[in-house]
C-alpha cells in the first residue's frame, strides 16, 4: 500500500540549498553579535575612561574649592598670583603656579605651636622627568600668628611670600609640607573673572595713567569674582601608553589664557591642539580637557 504523500514529504531531508541559506543567516547573526558585543566594549572602555579622568578632575576641584572659599582677602597681605608684580608670566605655554594666606588647616613639619587658622597654601604642577610622570602638588603650611618656636608667622606687606617661603613660589624645589593632590595632570592654567564681567589674566580692573600704564594693583582681590581654572587630564590607559616626554611636548603646545578671551575658548584651543597631534589616537584620546570657576568671597579687610 503506497504511503501517503504527507508522510514521504516529511521524510525528505533539506537540500543543499537550504543548507546553504541556513548556514549564511546562522554567519550573519553571529557577526552582528560580535559587532554588537564590540561596539558594547568599545562604549564601556570609553566611558570607563572618561569616569576616571573625571575623578581624576573632581578630586582637585574639590581640594580647590575648599581652598579658594577661605582665600584671606586683606589688602595688607601678599599674594603669589599671575598679573601679580612677584610673577613672572613672560614664559610661553607654561603651567601657572599660585600661593596665598588661606583660613584652612595646615600641616607643619617642624611641629610646634602652629595655628589652625591660618595657613599659606600653594599649588603648582610637576612636569616630571624621564623617570616620573606628571602630578599636581599642594602646599599647606600651618603659619602661627606670632614668632613661636623660631617658626616663620604670617607675614604682613611689605614682607613677601616669595622672601619667606621661596619654596612655595618654585616649580621645583623641595618641601616636605608640599603633598600630591592628583596625578596624570600634563597643564594647568588660570584667569580671572573680574566684577566687571569680564576674563583676566591679572587679578585687577585695568586701570591706565596718561602715559597708558596699566596702574592696578591686587589690593586684596576686591576686583575678583572668581578664579577659573583649566587643566588637561590624562585618563589612566594614557598614562600608561604615553611617555613622559610625549605628554610635556603635548602640554607645551597648549597655549597659555589670552587677554581679551571670552568664556570656553582656552578649552576650545587646547582641544584643538589635541586633535591635531601628531600622536596616535589611543594616546590623544584619553586626554581630557576639564575648567571651573571658582567664586571668592564677597569681602576684603
Amino acid at each position: 500500500m503506497p504511503a501517503p504523500r504527507s508522510s514521504l514529504a516529511t521524510a525528505r531531508g533539506f537540500t543543499l540549498t537550504e543548507i546553504l541559506v541556513a548556514v549564511t543567516v546562522l554567519l550573519i547573526l553571529v557577526a552582528l553579535v560580535a559587532q554588537l558585543f564590540n561596539s558594547t566594549t568599545r562604549v564601556t572602555n570609553l566611558s570607563n575612561s572618561h569616569l576616571d579622568a573625571d575623578n581624576t578632575a573632581r578630586l582637585l576641584f574639590a581640594r580647590m574649592a575648599a581652598d579658594f572659599s577661605r582665600i584671606v582677602k586683606r589688602v595688607d597681605v601678599d599674594y603669589y598670583l599671575k598679573g601679580n608684580d612677584g610673577y613672572s608670566s613672560t614664559d610661553s605655554n607654561k603651567n601657572d603656579q599660585l600661593a596665598f594666606y588661606c583660613e584652612v588647616p595646615g600641616y607643619s613639619s617642624s611641629g610646634g605651636n602652629t595655628s589652625n587658622s591660618i595657613s599659606l597654601v600653594a599649588y603648582r604642577l610637576n612636569s616630571g622627568s624621564t623617570n616620573q610622570r606628571p602630578y599636581v602638588e599642594r602646599m599647606s603650611k600651618a603659619l602661627p600668628w606670632s614668632n613661636a618656636n623660631s617658626q616663620t608667622p604670617a607675614i604682613f606687606l611689605p614682607l613677601t611670600i616669595s622672601s619667606a617661603w621661596p619654596t612655595a613660589i618654585s616649580s621645583t624645589a623641595t618641601d616636605s609640607d608640599y603633598e600630591v593632590i592628583t596625578p596624570n595632570i600634563i597643564r594647568f592654567e588660570y584667569d580671572y573673572l573680574l566684577r566687571n564681567g569680564t576674563l583676566s589674566a591679572t587679578p585687577w580692573i585695568p586701570q591706565f595713567d596718561s602715559n597708558g600704564d596699566d596702574t592696578g594693583t591686587i589690593n586684596g582681590l576686591k576686583d575678583v569674582t572668581a578664579i577659573g581654572v583649566t587643566i588637561a587630564v590624562l585618563d589612566r590607559k594614557s598614562a600608561t601608553i604615553m611617555t613622559t616626554d610625549e605628554a610635556v611636548n603635548l602640554a607645551s603646545q597648549m597655549r597659555d589664557f589670552q587677554p581679551n578671551a571670552t568664556m570656553g575658548q582656552l578649552e576650545q584651543n587646547w582641544q584643538s591642539t589635541v586633535n591635531s597631534s601628531s600622536l596616535p589616537a589611543p594616546k590623544k584620546g584619553g586626554v581630557y580637557i576639564y575648567s571651573r570657576l571658582f567664586y571668592l568671597s564677597t569681602f576684603a579687610n
